[in-house]
């Protein structure tokens, strides 16, 4: 028997996570230009490097960690939005096609099945079922993240956390009776 999930309400919205980014940015160019004015403000240990090329080369990497946590929040959002909503469906006994598809599913992996599946009964109900090929993608990409980074990743450049967030818009507005993201 598995073990009924307790949906928890109050998950960190897409938008949200947005909003920590553009926060993040700032606070990463306000900590640049004290660096590059040389402030004694900042201890030398955080970024300051012998050279200014290394110093650069610092803030590109925290620039681009930084892009990677946000793309891996982004997605793990857009997991807890596709889940939540597969649930309630599945719940609610909703009679549409997609949730038809979707208790099937339910019937044969219970309350958490992997992202894959949920996103295959999406494909099939999908007008452009591309963009969730591609959100997919952006799902392996989350798992080598998740797990460490300690093989090479296949699918090439990293997604920008606004490329992720422009697929999963996309395919949210592709798919029937799904909830829209806010702005």
């Amino acid at each position: 028997m598995t073990r009924r999930v307790s949906i928890h309400h109050e998950w960190t919205r897409p938008y949200e996570i947005l909003t920590y980014d553009r926060r993040s940015l700032l606070a990463l160019e306000l900590l640049w230009r004290e660096v590059s004015r040389g402030t004694r403000a900042i201890p030398d240990s955080v970024v300051v490097h012998p050279t200014q090329r290394e110093s650069d080369g610092v803030m590109s990497e925290m620039r681009d960690e930084l892009d990677r946590e946000v793309t891996m929040a982004l997605l793990a959002s857009f997991e807890a939005l596709f889940r939540t909503d597969f649930l309630d469906r599945v719940r609610g006994r909703l009679k549409d096609p997609a949730s038809r598809d979707l208790r099937a599913l339910h019937r044969g992996k219970g309350d958490r099945p992997d992202m894959d599946s949920i996103l295959d009964v999406w494909k099939s109900h999908s007008s452009r079922p591309q963009r969730i090929s591609r959100l997919k993608q952006y799902f392996d990409r989350r798992h080598w993240l998740a797990h460490g980074r300690y093989y090479v990743h296949k699918s090439g450049r990293q997604p920008s956390p606004q490329d992720v967030r422009e697929v999963g818009r996309q395919v949210l507005e592709d798919l029937p009776n799904f909830p829209r993201l806010r702005p």
